[in-house]
């Protein structure tokens, strides 16, 4: 019996639509289904789909957060000496921040992904930040994770991914493909979610990319059936992307309240949600009653929180958090500078949003949901459910 080996390929922000326009895999892969993401980012889907659960349970969702009493940037507070020599758009700039986070993550020990993007150096102290362990490391999350699982086991396995070169991915995924090799590869692909951000979901880069994957995935078929593994192929993403169709300047809105940011508020301007804490508690009603008065999106309610899996305790992630319509985002904001031509991070609801699943044979599972991946991936390694997680 030829030794079998499940490829998994998650490509960031692949979305639906994309897939396709461009047929891609149509041949090697004819299962082929969209699937429910989760409301949030990468940083909250990709560990949604190692651990097959919603956030408030893995504990990651937006990276940046209010917590100044744990915050990792509790340093950068001395920057404010030099006032606005530094407070300054030219100075305060994404460049900045970049080897700041850098510097504190390497300071701390952590090997996350550690973006600060573009949120204000000046109340940088006041933030946590939720990615300090790399996605694809055992005990990175507040449960057990695929890689958990794996390791716990015995199967053997290997994680391609970030900040490795997508070549250099494809090389060692085919330089492992062999009778005594791992029983999974899994590999992720992250350029195309940069791709459509800068010029839309299906745009002329974004197809010329997938058919580059074609071609090293017909590549990693042959050096299979070079080696006689039989290989069980799956694609899948974490989320689509949808093109912007406009902006809201939120923050101009609750600016005009005249109350003092980081005394009074904190607020994390995404690109399609704003989240929101409250030092004073009585500043509360006025931001809401502008939140409510946007009609270009809604203030998330408690209900909202609970099915989207985002009832965090304490509200870590926000006490208010309020959700732009699809398509829409919000500038200027904390994520960008420029308004990118599509993004992702709408309600899960609107089923633009999907991300993808193919698969060469029909799964034991039928995934409808980002979720369902994790308990897919095991039993195709062997793993007969999730309940195995408890050993």
């Amino acid at each position: 019996m030829r030794h079998t080996v499940t490829i998994a390929i998650a490509i960031d922000a692949l979305s639906w639509p994309a897939v396709e326009k461009s047929g891609f895999l149509r041949e090697q892969c004819p299962f082929r289904r969209p699937v429910r993401t989760i409301l949030g980012y990468s940083s909250a889907a990709i560990p949604s789909i190692l651990t097959g659960q919603l956030p408030q349970v893995h504990g990651r969702w937006s990276y940046l957060y209010y917590d100044p009493a744990h915050s990792p940037f509790a340093w950068t507070r001395w920057l404010n000496l030099a006032g606005p020599l530094l407070h300054n758009r030219l100075a305060d700039n994404p460049l900045l921040k970049r080897l700041i986070a850098r510097w504190t993550a390497r300071r701390h020990g952590f090997d996350g992904y550690f973006p600060v993007y573009d949120f204000p150096l000046r109340y940088l102290h006041l933030m946590d930040h939720c990615s300090k362990r790399w996605d694809f490391r055992p005990g990175a999350f507040d449960c057990p994770s695929l890689v958990d699982v794996l390791d716990q086991h015995g199967v053997p396995a290997r994680f391609l991914t970030y900040p490795m070169p997508e070549e250099e991915i494809f090389q060692q995924c085919a330089a492992a493909l062999r009778p005594d090799g791992p029983r999974l590869l899994f590999l992720y692909l992250a350029s195309v979610d940069a791709l459509g951000h800068a010029g839309g979901p299906d745009s002329p880069a974004i197809l010329a990319r997938l058919q580059w994957y074609e071609r090293r995935i017909e590549e990693l078929r042959r050096a299979a059936e070079t080696a006689g593994v039989h290989v069980n192929l799956l694609v899948f993403s974490d989320h689509g992307m949808v093109p912007v169709r406009g902006t809201v300047d939120l923050r101009r809105r609750v600016e005009a309240l005249g109350l003092r940011f980081g005394v009074e508020y904190v607020a994390v301007y995404d690109s399609t949600m704003a989240r929101f804490w409250y030092p004073n508690p009585e500043c509360r009603p006025r931001i809401r009653e502008v939140l409510q008065q946007c009609q270009e999106g809604r203030l998330l309610t408690g209900e909202d929180k609970t099915r989207y899996g985002i009832a965090f305790a304490g509200d870590r992630y926000g006490q208010d958090i309020f959700l732009l319509q699809t398509g829409l985002v919000i500038h200027p904001s904390h994520m960008s500078r420029r308004v990118l031509y599509a993004m992702h991070g709408y309600d899960p609801d609107d089923r633009i949003n999907d991300g993808i699943f193919l698969a060469s044979e029909r799964p034991a599972i039928v995934p409808e949901a980002i979720t369902d991946l994790f308990a897919l991936l095991l039993r195709a390694v062997g793993l007969s459910s999730p309940a195995e997680v408890k050993g």
